[in-house]
């Protein structure tokens, strides 16, 4: 597993882009947190949404058969995507907490 996401590994840009979404999530997550602003926690909500179907679109990309990819690299990519999509729903899940907890959840409506 660590062979494929390492630098020059075959999935190292792939894990690298699902990083700095990542990354970019927790961002937008710290700044409606510590500004609890109505505008901050739309963003929030809205980035953390449903995605279940680009999810499982990128899962269909990656696993075909024309991208080559060993049953480890598989693996990893299944892994990396799963682990992704929880953190969304988690994500999420504290966008939704914050939204009911501004004005009554009439970010919510």
């Amino acid at each position: 597993m660590a062979a494929a996401v390492a630098p020059g590994g075959r999935l190292a840009s792939t894990f690298s882009s699902f990083n700095e979404s990542l990354d970019f999530l927790l961002m937008n997550m710290l700044e409606a947190l510590s500004s609890g602003g109505e505008e901050e926690i739309r963003s929030f909500l809205e980035l953390t949404g449903e995605r279940g179907a680009l999810l499982e679109a990128l899962r269909a990309r990656y696993m075909a058969p024309e991208e080559n990819l060993s049953v480890s690299e598989k693996s990893t990519l299944f892994h990396l995507i799963d682990t992704f999509r929880q953190a969304l729903w988690l994500m999420n899940g504290e966008a939704q907490r914050l939204a009911a907890a501004r004005v009554g959840g009439g970010l919510l409506a």
